[in-house]
C-alpha cells in the first residue's frame, strides 16, 4: 500500500512557442542611424512554465501554513524545479528535506514511489 497520496492535481495546457505565437519577431532602429537590429523573439512556453511554476509555490504556501506541514519532498523536471526554487517563499524552503530532479508527470502514486525510495 502506498504512503504517498494525491493532494492536488495542477493540469497546465502549454503548446509550444510557435504554436502560441503568430507574429515575427520585431525589430529595433537606432536613434540617428540607419542600422536596424531584430529583437528576440517571446518564448511563450517559458513565460507559461514560469507562470505555473509560481502557481505551484503559492498553493505550496497554503498548504504548508495552514496545516503546518513539517517537511516537504519536492519532485520536479529541471527547469521547473529552478523556477520553483525561485518562487517558494523562504517558510516553504525551509522545509524542504529533498528535492528530486526528475519528471515524473503523469506517473502512477505507486511508481512515484518507487523512485523516491530508490532516490
Amino acid at each position: 500500500m502506498s504512503r504517498l497520496k494525491v493532494e492536488r492535481v495542477f493540469e497546465d495546457v502549454n503548446p509550444p512557442t510557435h504554436e502560441q505565437g503568430s507574429e515575427p519577431p520585431g525589430r529595433v532602429s537606432k536613434a540617428f542611424s540607419a542600422q536596424r537590429s531584430a529583437v528576440e523573439p517571446v518564448d511563450w512556453h517559458h513565460i507559461e512554465e514560469h507562470r505555473f511554476a509560481g502557481m505551484v509555490a503559492t498553493a505550496m504556501e497554503r498548504i504548508v501554513r495552514e496545516r503546518k506541514v513539517p517537511a516537504l519532498v519536492v519532485v520536479a523536471p529541471p527547469k521547473t524545479l529552478g523556477d520553483l526554487r525561485g518562487a517558494f517563499d523562504p517558510d516553504v524552503r525551509s522545509r524542504i528535506i529533498v528535492e528530486v530532479n526528475k519528471d515524473l508527470t503523469r506517473h502512477p502514486i505507486e511508481d512515484i514511489e518507487k523512485h523516491l525510495n530508490a532516490a
